[in-house]
């Protein structure tokens, strides 16, 4: 058992942070984080030059509520839309091979960004002081406990710095599988809530329908200025 968790937790600092920056790392940077990557697109409504993509979920609903994008015609807001939503499927995947953060980054989620980094380093940290107390252990303790009359192998002694060693290693390990298990669901999340306030904004439908082609409403019927309302009227709107 202790074979095992010594073998699960070396295998965490060695190959996943080594190997998925430098194997992984190296297509990501080279290839699919450009692909990837959100591109700022521009369009012009009532005179005044819009950016869309490239900016926080914050901003973009900012944007939504000051500009009425109803004003352009719909195979330009598909397009827009195209433009400016943010990648789900490779950030899930580089969140959860490279961890730190990556993905968010390339999605411009600064907040998941931060946990990724956080917690990545904060679990490895863990595991890299329980690998220390074991090398300590097995370089300095074990050696004196033979000396003194012991004949026993290094994993079948009764050593509290050992067991504490493992504890400690193997807690870091398991956390840094959960937090890599987090990281990837974050974005699908945010995504998936970036990308559906761009399209209601935008005036499309999860079929890329035009949700502006035909609104109906209600507006108060004022005969007079400054007089009350005497009735209403049912209004419709014909999109573009």
């Amino acid at each position: 058992m202790k074979r095992s968790c010594i073998l699960v937790c070396l295998l965490v600092i060695s190959l996943l942070p080594a190997s998925a920056e430098s194997l992984i790392g190296n297509l990501i940077e080279s290839g699919l984080d450009s692909a990837t990557r959100n591109h700022t697109s521009s369009v012009v409504i009532n005179g005044e030059t819009v950016y869309l993509g490239g900016i926080s979920l914050r901003s973009l609903k900012g944007v939504m509520r000051t500009h009425d994008f109803s004003a352009l015609p719909h195979e330009q807001r598909i397009t827009l839309f195209d433009q400016s939503k943010v990648p789900v499927t490779w950030p899930v995947f580089k969140n959860l091979l490279a961890g730190f953060g990556k993905g968010s980054q390339l999605q411009g989620d600064l907040g998941s960004e931060l946990f990724g980094i956080i917690t990545d380093w904060t679990t490895l940290s863990a595991v890299g002081v329980g690998a220390g107390l074991l090398l300590v252990d097995f370089l300095f303790i074990y050696p004196f406990s033979q000396l003194n009359g012991g004949n026993t192998g290094y994993f079948e002694t009764d050593d509290a710095l050992q067991e504490l060693a493992l504890q400690t290693m193997l807690i870091g390990g398991g956390a840094f599988v959960a937090g890599r298990v987090i990281q990837s669901l974050l974005p699908l999340i945010y995504g998936s809530r970036y990308n559906s306030n761009l399209r209601k904004g935008l005036g499309l439908s999860r079929k890329m329908e035009d949700t502006f082609a035909f609104d109906i409403g209600i507006m108060p019927v004022i005969t007079d200025m400054g007089a009350a309302p005497t009735g209403v009227q049912l209004v419709a709107r014909i999109g573009m």
